[in-house]
C-alpha cells in the first residue's frame, strides 16, 4: 500500500505552515510552534514506518521531513529575539518533555533551570526521578542536571547532593561523565576539536585528513566505535593507548635521551615522532640502549580544561561527524 504522493505533501505543508503562523491564535511568527508542530509530525512518520512496514512512504513525503528538518535547523542557528518569541509557560515545556524530540526536549529542560513559576520545580524533580528509574534517555541527563543546579528548591539540591556521594564512591573513573555519552551538538564538537587550544586536540590528531599526525586519526571512529570508549580516551588517555603509538624514551648509546611517540617500527629502525612539533626522526635499533614506556602525551586533565558540555559535543563529534 502507498500512501498518496499528493497527501504527504499537503500535510507537511500544513504543518509548516500552522506552525509557522500560529501562536495560541495571536498570528505572530515563533520557533516555538514549529518545534512542537515539526516534533509531533515527524514522530508519527517514524511510527508509522515502525507500526506498517508494508506501508510505502513516498520520497516526496520524506523530501518535505527533510525539509522540515532543515527548517528546525534553521530555528536553531536563528535565535528569535526574546521579546519576539513569548515566554514559554511551564505547560508548553511540559508538552515539549512529553511529545518533542530530542533537541526540543533538551532545549525545554535548559529553560525550565530559569523559569519563575515555581512548577517547574515539580517537573525537574520528576525527571530526576526518572532519571534514577533508568527512564530517562540518556541525551537528556546533562540538561536536567544542569537546570537543576540553577533551582532554589531543597528537594532538587537534595537530589544533586545525593547524587555526587554516590559519584564520589564510584570506582568508575567515568562514572561523573556518563551524561556526556550522547546528545551533543556535532559541529560544536568539530569547533571544539579545530580551535580549543587548551585542548590541543587537532595539534596531535586529524579527522578527514586534516590535523596533526602524532596520534591516531580518528575519522574511523565514526559509527565504529562504542561512544564509551571514545569517552574513556578523552578522560582517562593512558588506559587504552592505540596500537603503534607507544610513548617511549630512548636512550642511545651515546648517552643522549628522546622521548617520543614510535610510529613505525622495523627490526633495524624506529621512527620517533616528537610530541613537542611533530617532527619524525629515525633511530637504528642497534644505537638503543635503553627503551622506556611513558604514560600518553594527551592531557589526563581533559574533565577540567573542557565543560561537560565540550565533552560531549566533541564525543557526538568523534562518534557521528557534524
Amino acid at each position: 500500500m502507498q500512501l498518496p504522493s499528493c497527501y504527504c505533501r499537503f500535510a507537511w505543508v500544513v504543518v509548516v505552515i500552522s506552525a509557522w503562523a500560529s501562536n495560541g491564535g495571536a498570528g505572530e511568527p515563533t520557533a516555538r510552534n514549529f518545534e512542537m508542530r515539526y516534533s509531533e509530525s515527524a514522530a508519527v512518520l517514524d511510527d508509522l514506518k515502525a507500526s506498517h512496514p508494508r506501508v510505502s512512504i513516498p520520497a516526496s513525503f520524506l523530501e518535505i521531513k527533510a525539509i522540515g528538518q532543515v527548517v528546525d535547523f534553521g530555528f536553531r542557528v536563528w535565535e528569535i529575539p526574546a521579546e519576539a518569541e513569548p515566554r514559554r509557560t511551564v505547560a508548553d515545556e511540559v508538552a515539549l518533555l512529553e511529545h518533542g524530540r530530542v533537541h526540543a526536549q533538551q532545549n525545554a529542560l535548559r529553560r525550565l533551570g530559569s523559569q519563575a513559576d515555581p512548577r517547574a520545580d515539580e517537573i525537574l524533580l520528576g525527571q530526576f526521578e526518572r532519571l534514577e528509574a533508568g527512564q530517562l534517555p540518556p541525551a537528556l541527563w546533562l540538561e536536567l542536571i544542569e537546570a537543576a543546579t540553577m533551582r532554589d528548591s531543597p528537594a532538587l539540591r537534595k537530589k544533586l547532593v545525593d547524587r555526587e556521594r554516590t559519584l564520589e564512591r564510584a570506582a568508575d573513573p567515568l562514572a561523573r561523565y556518563r551524561e556526556c555519552l550522547e546528545g551533543g551538538d556535532g559541529d560544536e564538537g568539530r569547533r571544539t576539536f579545530t580551535t580549543k587550544e587548551e585542548a590541543g586536540c587537532v595539534r596531535c590528531h586529524s579527522v578527514d585528513g586534516k590535523g596533526g599526525q602524532i596520534g591516531p586519526e580518528l575519522t574511523s571512529l565514526r559509527h565504529s566505535v562504542e561512544r564509551l570508549h571514545i569517552l574513556e580516551s578523552v578522560i582517562v588517555p593512558n588506559a587504552t593507548i592505540a596500537s603503534g603509538y607507544d610513548p617511549a624514551m630512548l636512550t642511545l648509546a651515546n648517552g643522549e635521551e628522546i622521548a617520543g611517540v614510535v610510529s613505525l617500527e622495523t627490526e633495524d629502525v624506529l621512527t620517533l615522532t616528537s610530541v613537542a612539533d611533530g617532527k619524525k626522526r629515525e633511530i637504528k635499533t642497534a644505537d638503543i640502549v635503553r627503551r622506556t614506556p611513558l604514560p600518553s602525551p594527551m592531557p589526563p586533565f581533559f574533565g577540567t580544561v573542557l565543560s561537560k558540555r565540550e565533552i560531549r559535543d566533541l564525543i557526538e563529534f568523534l562518534a557521528e561527524g557534524d
